[in-house]
């Protein structure tokens, strides 16, 4: 929940900083009824420019340090997670994405050695000022594959998260799954 709460502030700050106010050159200023009018084509012209699209990878080095619930063992992991964020601004509509991979290599406390796969995806969508609704989606799968006789695991997490024009939650799910084989 408080990577939700980073992204949606991360798309709030993003929206409210590229919002362009309109300003007019004092030979352009003439009567209010011109002023108003002059606006009013600008916020027209705003609405038609391109969008802003703005794309990032960074990359997470390791180490980390994990749990296996199957068999109660910390496991240090080394490797690195890339991550891809792709935010469209169009308007006052925004939609970000967000893609997390990577394999990592891992000992356990007990003496296991793992591999592990991390997946992740979230997209944040439709935050307007016209109607204030956005909707958070997270979809995580992450494995650990025990390279011997320990259980792998797999956490897979689906998260949805919609708030209304009004600024109430209407739907908070989260799908939690934790699969122990071997």
């Amino acid at each position: 929940m408080k990577k939700i709460l980073i992204i949606t502030a991360f798309a709030f700050i993003t929206l409210n900083s590229c919002k362009k106010d309109a300003t007019f050159s004092e030979g352009a200023r003439q009567d209010n009824m011109r002023q108003d009018n002059m606006k009013q084509d600008n916020i027209m012209m705003n609405t038609k420019t391109p969008a802003l699209v703005i794309d990032t990878h960074f990359d997470l080095p390791g180490p980390y340090d994990l749990f296996n619930c199957c068999n109660g063992e910390t496991v240090t992991v080394t490797g690195t997670i890339g991550i891809d964020m792709h935010t469209v601004i169009n308007g006052n509509t925004m939609n970000y994405s967000e893609h997390q991979k990577g394999q990592l290599n891992g000992t356990g406390s007990l003496g296991n050695t793992y591999v592990t796969n991390v997946n992740e995806n979230i997209t944040l969508n439709g935050i307007s000022s016209n109607n204030g609704v956005f909707i958070i989606n997270d979809v995580t799968v992450f494995r650990m594959i025990s390279k011997g006789s320990a259980p792998d695991f797999m956490v897979r997490r689906i998260a949805h998260l919609t708030v209304n024009s009004n600024g109430t939650v209407t739907v908070d799910r989260v799908d939690f799954d934790v699969i122990c084989q071997g």
